[in-house]
């Protein structure tokens, strides 16, 4: 028997080990990319978790921040403006019958009397002491009363509404907020 490998059959072993080794180096690559794919999908849901965190830090120091201005304006500024309009009505007793200085002290008493208001809607536009009190659907039964308008409009809701965190009940309200406005805004109301 002849045990020389003829031509033929070192091309067609040559044609095999190539054959294995590109196999194996397509799976191979296969793997390392698909590694690599879900390495990136990784990354880059620690990425959006990471920025969503953000997001709810930041949303938390505004509403901080909110909550204290709110509370400075009512307690501050809400009472010194009500110590000036109580020292004002007090003052109005003692004036004498000059009808262009009466006048010029009713323009005041209804100025002051309009920051007041000013104060208090914006105190509670920050802060809304009714969803803090009495919850969400009460909250949004509010803004619907406030809406000014010849439209009579009715809150309805389950009770579940009033079993979100204080953080998405606000949420909800700034949502419902803005919804009001942008519509009485839009109507030309």
């Amino acid at each position: 028997m002849d045990t020389s490998l003829r031509p033929f059959d070192v091309i067609i072993a040559g044609s095999v080990i190539i054959f294995i080794i590109a196999a194996i180096f397509i799976i191979l690559y296969y793997y390392y990319s698909r590694k690599m794919v879900m390495a990136d999908l990784e990354k880059n849901q620690i990425s959006l978790d990471y920025q969503k965190e953000l997001l709810k830090n930041e949303i938390r120091v505004i509403e901080k921040e909110r909550k204290r201005i709110a509370r400075d304006l009512h307690d501050e500024v809400g009472a010194n403006l009500s110590y000036v309009n109580l020292n004002l009505a007090q003052l109005e007793k003692s004036l004498p019958e000059d009808r262009k200085l009466n006048e010029k002290f009713q323009v005041c008493s209804t100025q002051l009397n309009k920051s007041i208001a000013d104060v208090r809607r914006i105190s509670h536009a920050l802060l809304p002491p009714v969803l803090d009190m009495f919850g969400l659907i009460p909250a949004i039964q509010e803004i619907a009363d406030n809406v000014e308008s010849d439209i009579a409009i009715s809150v309805e809701a389950d009770d579940s509404f009033n079993d979100f965190d204080k953080d998405r009940s606000l949420q909800l309200y700034r949502m419902m907020l803005e919804i009001s406005n942008n519509s009485i805004k839009h109507s030309g109301g």
